[in-house]
């Protein structure tokens, strides 16, 4: 056989078929060739054979799958005889494309290019015209995405309901999952499906899984649905109140769906609880939750985080009572006076009152006040009674207060020995108080005060003769008593 005049190497078959080997130097370019059969003494008709240019061939696409509703991306394509002008087609639409090499290129898919699960056609397109063989690119599902779940819980033994879910993915024929039941599904659009819930998968508590399945088998991943227990009710607290300052109590709580684990609430704050039974709860209340006055709110919440109504618990102010006063006996005429006030059920603000006018009153704390005494009301002996008054105007039962005069009255001596050594003295009378000081013809002994009298140091300097002494008390703020007079005798001669 020849080509194109040439002589190929030729094989002989049968009287109808011959094999010739073409050398690659005759079919390098684009163009046509002619063969012509020769036996020793006669040649058959040219017959043209067309050489046409090679399209580029697709070996590989990177990645080779995508997933439906997915967002733009880049597609490599390897392979061979790719040309500048070439470009890469998807499903017959040409897409934005750069030849990196006649043996790669990139092209960028968008994303309405696969918004449906399915194959796609991808093929290298010449402005020639000459095209690839098609390599299937696939789309697959995209697994269904939940989101939101309305609603995100139900209680056992409600009604059949319908639940709403939002997520992404979602294809038409898409089905909610209940462990593993499907339910009567409506598709909204992809990010949205409903779904009938029967009375009966809500008939026990417990949790449910709940998961979509796209057509085709695609499941997203499952998401926990609680039915929770009923809530609990609340029927009453015993007792109902209680009053501040006392010591911790204990309280019961009555209602119904009580369950292993449920707390009593004081003010939303989980005591420590005792389960008797699903109908009654026990807890202790701190003595230092039971202060202030008002009303707390209680509650109960099971495990599960449901929650009853709130019960109010009235907290009761306590009344004050006043337990001394210091000092227990005023002496009138004296000024700057401060009192100190014992007692208990005292809050900030209490305020005492002299025959009920009001002091000027400090809290020091629930147990004492101390107030300043006007010098007007210290002016002559008598008598008053003293209240304290909280800011919730309950007023303890008045403490009667004494006001004497400041008098020197005895002492516990007759008399003094003229020439003795230092010695004390001891004065009773009325009005004195801590800090006051005898007098002894005018200059200050140094005195210690105790149960109503005082005991004045006497050095032996002042009774060196004998005489007369002028006794006399002073108490803070300057008021001074009357004076008595006190004899220093000689000592007695012994015959």
């Amino acid at each position: 056989m020849n080509w194109d005049e040439a002589p190929l190497a030729t094989s002989f078959v049968s009287p109808a078929e011959l094999t010739v080997t073409v050398p690659a130097n005759r079919i390098a370019t684009p163009g046509t060739s002619f063969l012509v059969v020769a036996n020793q003494d006669a040649h058959s008709t040219p017959t043209s054979f067309p050489i046409k240019a090679s399209g580029p061939v697709i070996t590989k696409l990177d990645p080779a799958a995508a997933t439906a509703g997915g967002a733009s991306f880049r597609l490599t394509v390897t392979g061979r005889g790719f040309q500048p002008d070439d470009a890469v087609h998807c499903n017959g639409t040409a897409l934005p494309t750069v030849v990196d090499s006649s043996t790669q290129m990139t092209a960028v898919v968008p994303v309405e290019a696969i918004t449906e699960p399915g194959g796609a056609s991808v093929t290298i397109v010449r402005s020639t015209s000459a095209e690839s063989l098609a390599v299937s690119f696939l789309v697959n599902p995209a697994d269904p995405i939940m989101t939101e779940i309305a609603p995100s819980s139900a209680t056992e033994g409600t009604g059949a309901f319908t639940l709403a879910i939002k997520g992404k993915g979602f294809l038409p024929g898409a089905v909610v999952v209940w462990n593993g039941q499907p339910l009567e599904t409506e598709f909204v659009d992809s990010g949205g499906v409903t779904a009938k819930v029967p009375v009966e998968l809500v008939a026990t508590a417990g949790e449910a899984s709940l998961a979509i399945t796209n057509p085709g088998g695609t499941e997203g991943t499952p998401a926990a649905f609680l039915v929770h227990p009923p809530v609990p009710g609340l029927l009453s607290v015993s007792p109902s109140s209680a009053t501040t300052g006392g010591d911790d109590l204990t309280l019961v709580v009555s209602g119904s769906g009580f369950v292993t684990g449920a707390a009593i609430r004081w003010d939303g704050v989980a005591l420590e609880t005792a389960f008797l039974d699903s109908t009654r709860l026990k807890a202790i209340v701190p003595a230092s939750w039971i202060i202030g006055g008002g009303a707390a709110e209680v509650s109960v919440s099971n495990p599960d985080g449901l929650t009853s109504e709130v019960s109010s618990f009235q907290v009761l102010e306590a009344k004050p009572r006043i337990a001394g006063v210091a000092p227990g006996t005023l002496a009138a005429g004296v000024s700057g006076l401060v009192l100190a006030v014992d007692g208990s059920g005292y809050l900030p603000g209490t305020i005492l009152q002299w025959d009920g006018v009001p002091l000027e009153t400090t809290f020091v704390d629930p147990t004492r006040l101390t107030a300043q005494v006007p010098a007007d009301r210290m002016l002559n002996s008598g008598s008053a009674r003293l209240t304290a008054v909280n800011p919730h105007e309950q007023i303890s039962e008045p403490w009667p207060l004494t006001i004497v005069a400041l008098r020197v009255a005895s002492f516990d001596q007759e008399s003094l020995t003229a020439g003795g050594p230092d010695t004390t003295l001891t004065v009773f009378g009325d009005g004195f108080q801590a800090g006051a000081t005898v007098y002894w013809n005018g200059t200050p002994l140094s005195t210690t005060f105790s149960e109503g009298a005082l005991t004045a140091a006497v050095p032996a300097r002042l009774i060196d003769k004998v005489g007369m002494a002028r006794i006399a008390v002073a108490i803070p703020g300057g008021l001074m008593s009357n004076t008595q007079a006190f004899p220093i005798v000689a000592a007695s001669v012994e015959e």
